[in-house]
């Protein structure tokens, strides 16, 4: 590895005689991956240094941070893999968290208990399920669909 100096402003200089220009880094507020202007374009570090030291990313790879830290450029910590290995890389080391299931899932708008009040007045008769969903603030199709649900079980 030749010994690099900065000079000037936007420069550095190897000691095997290459001049190379600064680039000025910046972060994506998006996803948090350290980005720099190549040619006048918006391009991700991880992904240049990739392609500098070991070649073109195939189409269809994704690059990934081996140590999960987004900031770690090391080419030591970058490997080309399918999105599906990258996804499963990110829930393993916990970059993704998992999701909740049942009761805490983020798409539950309602408990069970309440699912099965809503079963209980349908099964009444005496009230629409427009009504009903009116009434703990829900659609007539999530009534609908508690309904459907609750009939298969009994």
């Amino acid at each position: 590895m030749s010994n690099l100096i900065r000079y000037k402003k936007d420069y550095v200089v190897s000691d095997d005689g290459q001049i190379y220009k600064k680039v000025n880094f910046s972060q994506n507020p998006r996803d948090g991956y350290d980005l720099c202007y190549i040619d006048g374009k918006m391009a991700s570090v991880h992904r240049i240094v990739y392609e500098a030291f070991v070649g073109e990313i195939e189409k269809t790879k994704e690059i990934n941070h081996i140590d999960g830290n987004k900031h770690n450029n090391n080419i030591e910590n970058l490997e080309m893999i399918t999105h599906s290995e990258n996804m499963k890389h990110a829930h393993k080391t916990g970059l993704i968290p998992k999701s909740p299931k049942g009761e805490n899932a983020y798409s539950r708008k309602i408990s069970a208990s309440k699912e099965l009040e809503i079963y209980q007045w349908y099964k009444l008769g005496k009230i629409s399920m427009q009504n009903i969903g009116t009434m703990y603030g829900v659609s007539k199709m999530t009534v609908c669909c508690i309904v459907k649900k609750y009939s298969k079980i009994k």
